[in-house]
């Protein structure tokens, strides 16, 4: 039950199967537009690394993610096209739920290569959230390599050592979900 959020939800059209239930669904009521698809379990995704996905993605890539410094591709935050929904119903029919067996069947997709893993941080209990509330929000000045990764953050303005306060996206003013569905009209 989400009625907490005070915004339209639904429920996945086919239950029980995870992320692809999820996208999937997500296809099947947005035919029209493309999909930028974040979880609420990565409160470090930044501003910069969305605006990567969706000034690289075209529609010919039904898929545009990031490829993790691990070396595996990222499912989110992704951009998806709706025409996937074919594609994620055989994958649901068969039980090949793997959001990672998913993208990696796709030809058609952009992957965006980045060093930085801080975005793709997971936080799936109350002691990494507490953990993660504890981190100091101060970051050194970006090098030159780090600067030419994608959503490097910019170099300090009249910063004092070369250090810059950044909040992290979890604490900038962020759409409401009324907002967000007057957004997702226009």
């Amino acid at each position: 039950n989400y009625s907490f959020l005070k915004c339209r939800t639904e429920q996945d059209l086919i239950p029980g199967k995870g992320p692809l239930g999820g996208l999937y669904t997500a296809c099947r009521m947005f035919e029209n537009t493309s999909l930028l698809v974040l979880t609420c379990d990565m409160p470090e995704v930044t501003l910069e690394s969305l605006l990567t996905l969706m000034s690289s993605h075209q529609v010919k890539n039904k898929i545009t993610v990031f490829r993790h410094p691990e070396g595996f591709l990222q499912p989110f935050p992704g951009l998806y096209e709706p025409s996937l929904s074919y594609t994620l119903l055989e994958k649901m029919n068969k039980d090949h739920l793997s959001m990672i067996d998913f993208l990696e069947s796709i030809p058609e997709k952009k992957v965006i290569s980045t060093q930085n893993k801080e975005p793709f941080l997971n936080v799936n209990r109350r002691a990494e959230l507490h953990v993660l509330s504890l981190k100091p929000m101060i970051s050194h000045t970006p090098s030159p390599e780090t600067r030419s990764q994608p959503f490097a953050k910019p170099p300090p303005l009249n910063s004092e050592e070369g250090l810059i306060l950044e909040p992290p996206l979890r604490h900038q003013k962020t759409f409401s979900c009324a907002t967000y569905e007057r957004h997702l009209k226009e």
